[in-house]
């Protein structure tokens, strides 16, 4: 007879930090596959679970991280209230554990964030009438001006991209020594939108306010999916924070990218509003200057635009490019005494003549 195969053994519960870690990551992965329902609550607590045992072998960042993510998701989304509030507030517990570590801190702290709004958000669904207590939204936007601070101390300059070493999660380990998180543009961008976010919550707070009432949604609705315009208007509220030459990096990396798809009254937007920044924000000079600089930029890149669409058909649209360009003239003018105290004589010549051209052309269109 032959031998009689092995009955297949169980699964291995995990002997160390390592596979207890790894296994609690794969459960995840299954549980995002399912997203809702048993089967996915399930792979979640499971991976709970594992992050915990992972815990009882060896404290790390990466494991207290990992617990606290799973802990929001299961308070977020699969509980009711009030046991999802619970839940909720042991993973702020547990992000703010993982902050301790360098290899977490950044991630730890943005994702903090998200959970003490969440948990201000459930006790606002669920408190009728009753005043809600400012403090989750007050500590998320500290934390998250802590982070903007550190991520501005720590950005990449864009001249500097190609010399990054590859890391594709965002860690580069120098000698099994220090680790150090490479920022980028849009990562900063992320936590300032995020801050934006987070403002709103808060009486009398508003994303978008006068300085930045220029870049509207007008401008945007000439691409809608290029959200980096209204991104212009969240950097303005955080200028003070950059370097000059950080400033001059990412605002020129911006508006480059911008000119090209937007249209002339989007270009035009985007230089109202470096003007809007240089005339409501006390800036020193370097910022000062670098700002009316792209906003005369901006203006020139909007007349050449207007400009060759002047010929184009039908000719009531000519009235409106004509009072386009009567108004960019003017604006550039505006730019001009900023700089140098006295108005450029041939910008203000163009706009009247251009005024007068409109007008006489929108007399003949009636006549």
């Amino acid at each position: 007879m032959p031998p009689k195969k092995a009955k297949p053994k169980g699964k291995q519960e995990p002997i160390d930090y390592d596979e207890a870690l790894d296994a609690g990551v794969h459960q995840e992965e299954q549980a995002e596959r399912y997203q809702f329902g048993d089967k996915a609550l399930r792979y979640y607590h499971e991976s709970l679970r594992l992050y915990r045992l992972a815990q009882t072998f060896r404290f790390t960042g990466d494991a207290i991280y990992n617990e606290a993510r799973v802990l929001l998701k299961l308070g977020d989304t699969f509980t009711p209230f009030p046991h999802c509030r619970e839940l909720v507030s042991q993973a702020i517990d547990r992000f703010d554990a993982a902050r301790q570590y360098e290899v977490s801190r950044d991630d730890a702290c943005f994702n903090m964030t998200a959970a003490l709004t969440t948990r201000y958000e459930m006790d606002t669904d669920f408190a009728g009438n009753e005043p809600i207590a400012l403090d989750d939204p007050q500590r998320a936007l500290s934390l998250l001006d802590e982070l903007l601070v550190s991520q501005i101390s720590r950005l990449q300059p864009a001249s500097q991209d190609d010399d990054v070493p590859d890391a594709s999660l965002g860690m580069v380990e120098d000698n099994d020594i220090q680790i150090t998180e490479i920022v980028t543009l849009d990562i900063v961008l992320t936590t300032i939108i995020a801050k934006s976010d987070v403002e709103c919550l808060l009486p009398n707070q508003h994303v978008l306010q006068p300085l930045s009432a220029s870049v509207d949604l007008a401008t945007l609705s000439h691409r809608q999916e290029d959200i980096r315009v209204a991104e212009l208007g969240r950097l303005a509220h955080n200028i003070s924070l950059f370097t000059d030459a950080q400033l001059v990096s990412i605002l020129d990396e911006l508006v480059n990218d911008l000119a090209v798809d937007l249209p002339a009254s989007g270009l035009t937007s985007l230089a109202e509003f470096f003007v809007l920044v240089v005339e409501e924000q006390r800036l020193d000079r370097a910022k000062w200057s670098t700002l009316l600089q792209l906003a005369q930029n901006a203006f020139g890149r909007a007349l050449a635009k207007l400009q060759g669409a002047m010929p184009l058909k039908p000719p009531l649209q000519t009235h409106e490019r004509k009072l386009a360009l009567a108004d960019c003239h003017l604006s550039l003018a505006n730019v001009d005494r900023l700089q140098t105290g006295t108005s450029r004589g041939l910008a203000v010549q163009s706009a009247d003549r251009e005024h007068r051209m409109a007008a006489s052309g929108a007399t003949d269109a009636n006549s």
